[in-house]
């Protein structure tokens, strides 16, 4: 991570704080059939030290269950490790049980090897932000960052 990315991502949730009297709360969790403990954590740890307030959660394909922490956590963003195709009917699941939590508005946020041809129909299944598997995450944070801060 460059230092004027951290830096910004940091300026970002500092005004994130400020303005909604909390830190961005985001939480981290794996899709794959063998959960990627260590990348999950060290995934959450950047985060945190970007001043996120970070929830790992272990790797989960049960999609209500998911729903019902991130509501209960009250969390802006969940963070998805991709790594297949089949990830797409997932990710719409979870979306439809955070609106039946009426929760539309947390964010998911997918990162990891998406190929080009599933970027449009992760974003038609409720993905708000795709990474990819080699991006920072500073600059992640700081485009969910942004994103929250519009709204």
């Amino acid at each position: 991570m460059g230092v004027n990315d951290i830096n910004k991502a940091k300026e970002l949730t500092y005004k994130f704080a400020m303005q909604e009297g909390r830190q961005p709360r985001i939480m981290i969790t794996d899709l794959s059939e063998v959960g990627q403990d260590k990348d999950v954590k060290k995934r959450g740890l950047k985060f945190a030290n970007l001043g996120f307030d970070v929830d790992i959660c272990p790797p989960s394909h049960n999609p209500r269950a998911l729903a019902k922490q991130a509501v209960e956590n009250d969390v802006h963003y969940i963070w998805f490790s991709y790594k297949s195709s089949n990830n797409i009917v997932f990710v719409s699941k979870i979306v439809e049980e955070l609106n039946s939590f009426e929760r539309g508005d947390i964010g998911i946020a997918i990162g990891g090897e998406v190929q080009q041809k599933e970027y449009e129909l992760l974003i038609k299944a409720g993905a708000t932000v795709i990474f990819e598997q080699n991006s920072k995450i500073s600059d992640a944070a700081i485009h969910m960052l942004e994103l929250l801060l519009d709204k």
